[in-house]
């Protein structure tokens, strides 16, 4: 109590010393008014300095104000805001409240714990007090909100949303939350940053943790990363019989004989049309090369490689055929797309193999033979009878021989009353005469051989008589002198009879050289 007299009381907000004369001194030496950040009730003798947590910013207070909320009060005399990364609740001092873990305080002013702001998605907080996040979540884990570890999940202790990336995803660094793997790819493991490449052979739809559910279906290749089932088709004109295919590679070409018309196939569409031929890959039943299609020794050039053709003149093509067949001997093939030969050769003629003509004049029937409808050589006169004219159609056109002088090997004649070997003929280029007193030459000369005059076998290689066909040529029935090969074809070797050997090895045999 301040004051001369006992029971005299300083008055509030004043401070009275010893010999104050007055309740509200202001000398300064017997009392004076209270000053700033202290507070003075009745009857001070000194100032009383503000508690912690109050302050009052005036003179002659009597009491001290509590620190706001918002505001932390350390000087006694002003109220300060709260401290970024803290919150000040009324009352607050030198200690302002630290944000928690899993928190931040983004702003000064903070009145309680629930304004700490949330660590962000894709941040975690670790520390008391912070004014921004700590860092970003770490590769193979997310963070959702609230988090106080980089790498949150269930085997450690964490505050707010955020755990291990899971199987089918992944979470890069700063994930928020975890990322579906794309169509592609997969992941069979938990806490990854990455994608795995979907497997070869399968596809991965997107956001898979197991690499082999899907696999590759028949009539599709599935390299690496595939993303959806119909994604790699194999190609027209090939087809994939196997699910689970990895490549290209592995689609297989329509066999010869059949047609792939469309992608995706596992299996042919059907047998190539009658008419046509298809040698492998074909993507219809009735396949063009290209450039003149009417001349099928074109597509084994190396500029229109074909997978077929309509079958040519001189063959015929029944359904699923591969290859032309050369038509048949004592058959003709006139037409193009023939599935079968048109009819037999005319009586009077033979046809020999891949005749197009049902009349050839070429190949009339020799003197001292006959050929009926459907020939495919000459039918000799038998013994004792014989023929001067050519086209014989019957066997009654042969006629009775008379006695004479028997021609020797080489030779022949038609004629009666002979007197000497002079009188008879050499036999034909073409032909052969193996035995004496033939009335007319015994055949044509063997495929694969050509025949000079007086030939004494159907297959001569003495120069004389005529010699094996040489290579770059071919030698029918018949020969008289080797016809070359086409062009756009080859011979490698000798001894090849028809001409369908020029023909058509280029389908097969050349099939590497234009590769």
């Amino acid at each position: 109590m301040g004051g001369d007299n006992a029971g005299e009381l300083c008055d509030p907000g004043f401070y009275c010393k010893k010999g104050a004369k007055s309740a509200t001194p202001l000398d300064g030496v017997t009392g004076d008014i209270c000053p700033v950040g202290h507070y003075c009730p009745s009857g001070s003798a000194v100032p009383t300095p503000c508690e912690n947590g109050k302050f009052v910013n005036h003179t002659g207070a009597e009491e001290c104000f509590t620190c706001p909320e918002g505001y932390q009060c350390t000087s006694r005399e002003e109220a300060e805001p709260c401290p970024q990364g803290a919150y000040c609740p009324k009352g607050t001092g030198v200690s302002p409240q630290p944000c928690p873990v899993g928190t931040f305080g983004a702003s000064q002013g903070l009145t309680k714990i629930s304004d700490c702001t949330p660590c962000l998605g894709g941040s975690y907080c670790s520390s008391l007090g912070l004014t921004q996040t700590e860092g970003p979540c770490d590769p193979g884990f997310y963070c959702v909100s609230g988090v106080n570890s980089p790498h949150p999940s269930m085997h450690v202790n964490h505050t707010g949303n955020g755990g291990e990336c899971s199987a089918g995803a992944y979470c890069p660094r700063n994930s928020t939350l975890p990322i579906p793997c794309p169509p592609g790819t997969y992941n069979s493991e938990t806490g990854q940053s990455i994608c795995q490449k979907c497997l070869a052979g399968y596809f991965c739809l997107g956001g898979l943790s197991n690499p082999y559910p899907l696999q590759c279906l028949s009539g599709y290749y599935c390299p690496e990363c595939t993303r959806f089932a119909n994604e790699f088709p194999c190609p027209s004109g090939t087809y994939g019989s196997l699910p689970g295919l990895q490549s290209s590679a592995g689609c297989l070409p329509c066999p010869p004989g059949q047609f792939c018309e469309g992608n995706g196939l596992s299996s042919p569409s059907g047998n190539c049309s009658e008419g046509w031929f298809c040698t492998g890959g074909a993507s219809t039943s009735r396949p063009l090369c290209s450039g003149d299609f009417l001349n099928s020794s074109n597509c084994g050039n190396p500029e229109s490689v074909s997978p077929g053709n309509r079958c040519p003149l001189g063959s015929f093509c029944p359904e699923g055929s591969s290859l032309p067949l050369i038509c048949t001997a004592g058959y003709y093939c006139d037409q193009y797309e023939l599935a079968d030969p048109t009819g037999p050769c005319d009586a009077g003629y033979y046809c020999p193999i891949g005749s197009t003509d049902r009349a050839p004049d070429q190949f009339k029937c020799i003197a001292g033979h006959y050929c009926p409808e459907g020939s495919a050589l000459p039918v000799p006169c038998p013994e004792a009878t014989y023929s001067t004219t050519a086209g014989n159609k019957a066997l009654d056109n042969c006629l009775p021989c008379t006695q004479g002088v028997d021609c020797p090997v080489g030779y022949y004649s038609n004629k009666t009353g002979l007197t000497s070997p002079d009188d008879c003929t050499i036999c034909d280029p073409g032909f052969y005469c193996n035995r004496p007193g033939m009335t007319s030459p015994q055949g044509p000369c063997a495929a694969g051989h050509y025949c000079k005059l007086g030939a004494q076998t159907p297959n001569p290689n003495n120069g004389t008589e005529g010699l094996l066909c040489p290579a770059g040529y071919y030698c029918t029935t018949g020969t008289t002198r080797p016809a070359p090969c086409p062009i756009g074809t080859y011979n490698p070797s000798k001894v090849e009879s028809e001409k369908w050997f020029c023909d058509w090895p280029l389908v097969d045999l050349c099939e590497d050289i234009y590769k």
